[in-house]
């Protein structure tokens, strides 16, 4: 794993490692170990109250900020590849309904892009927060998580990491 995830481990390691070392200072049940040599709790495990405090808000932190990199470069890597796909026809299924369109996961290649409200024509398409469903005015046509879906690959931005698709053909239900 990563150093910064060791990070965290190191300090419990050294915690316990003091514990075992220390048997008059081993709380809760901890079985110290007779035969080793004892260790000052300054070379071992230096830290107060307060410093972990700190180090676990910074470790926190810094970790949060390297798996948003992660997800950055991955969504990158996803969108420069669909790049080349661009008007293509995948087989998806709809992952996320939202008041602005439809998430759908391409079946084949695991990746997700945005079928917009403005992209669903021939009707004017009502969202219900409580079903998660995107209903057509007119037509009825309802729109759910796990309806399976047939569409193109009309746009990447890679600047915003994003993928627009075009709805082709949907299996969906009377709402």
């Amino acid at each position: 794993t990563s150093p910064i995830r060791r990070y965290p481990d190191l300090l419990v390691h050294r915690a316990i490692r003091f514990l075992i070392r220390n048997p008059k200072n081993a709380e809760g049940g901890v079985r110290s170990n007779t035969k080793a040599k004892p260790l000052k709790r300054a070379d071992i495990y230096p830290y107060t109250l307060t410093d972990l405090q700190a180090l676990g808000t910074q470790l926190s932190l810094t970790e949060r900020r390297a798996d948003a990199a992660t997800y950055d470069v991955v969504n990158w890597l996803k969108c420069e590849y669909m790049q080349s796909r661009i008007g293509e026809e995948f087989a998806g299924i709809v992952t996320t309904v939202t008041s602005f369109g439809l998430f759908v996961e391409l079946t084949d290649v695991y990746v997700e892009g945005l079928v917009h409200v403005t992209a669903l024509t021939n009707d004017y398409y009502h969202f219900d927060s409580g079903s998660q469903t995107l209903t057509g005015e007119r037509s009825g046509l309802c729109f759910r998580m796990g309806d399976s879906v047939r569409v193109i690959v009309s746009q990447v931005n890679l600047d915003d990491r994003k993928i627009d698709l075009q709805l082709i053909d949907a299996k969906t239900t009377p709402g």
